[in-house]
């Protein structure tokens, strides 16, 4: 029972420190111009101008055209031989990788549940310097490291979530407002439609 608990803690942590490393000095690389390009040009640029929204988020999920789950697949497959001496490491890993797609793709749907559930990434997209904070799952290593620098709840930042939320509330009234009017614009129609069937 002792070797199960050690290799699940052991993969648990390496997973933790992987996800920082790979994405520290693989994602965030300049030297490494498609990487670079894919993730910080596109991923951050729209996150950013979007309060954490990124559009891409929302698509379907598919093999194909993701790179992060293509990324996440070669992880599994250069683990794999993890499996034969260590089990249950390599279930942890998997269910890491699962959980880190599933936490990170949740933080670019809704901005409000990633500032409150990931304040350590939001702080990654939103904050003053996009090169520190790079944990989405947990923050631990950030700490460990000195790269765990706080934003949210800084004056500016409480000023730029409040405007962004208040500009979405404003732009929901008014499609609202648009949706109710044309329905009963249409529910006129069909009356009128059918009063004159009748005659």
């Amino acid at each position: 029972m002792f070797g199960i608990v050690l290799q699940v803690a052991i993969a648990w942590a390496y997973s933790h420190v992987l996800e920082y490393c790979l994405h520290r000095w693989l994602l965030h690389n300049r030297k490494r111009k498609q990487w670079f390009r894919n993730h910080f040009g596109d991923h951050h640029r729209i996150a950013r101008k979007n309060m954490m929204l990124d559009s891409k988020a929302h698509d379907p999920i598919q093999i194909n055209g993701d790179p992060e789950i293509k990324g996440l697949l070669v992880l599994a497959l250069i683990h794999a031989p993890i499996a034969i001496l260590w089990p249950f490491s390599y279930v942890t890993l998997i269910y890491s990788s699962v959980s880190y797609f599933v936490v990170h793709r949740r933080a670019h749907q809704d901005f409000r549940w990633a500032r409150e559930r990931v304040p350590w990434h939001y702080d990654h997209h939103m904050g003053k310097n996009q090169n520190m904070n790079w944990g989405v799952r947990l923050p631990w290593v950030d700490w460990i490291m000195g790269t765990r620098v706080h934003w949210k709840g800084e004056q500016r930042e409480e000023r730029e979530y409040n405007s962004f939320f208040r500009t979405l509330k404003r732009v929901y009234a008014i499609r609202s407002h648009r949706d109710q009017r044309r329905r009963h614009q249409e529910s006129i129609r069909l009356v009128h439609e059918e009063s004159r069937s009748e005659d």
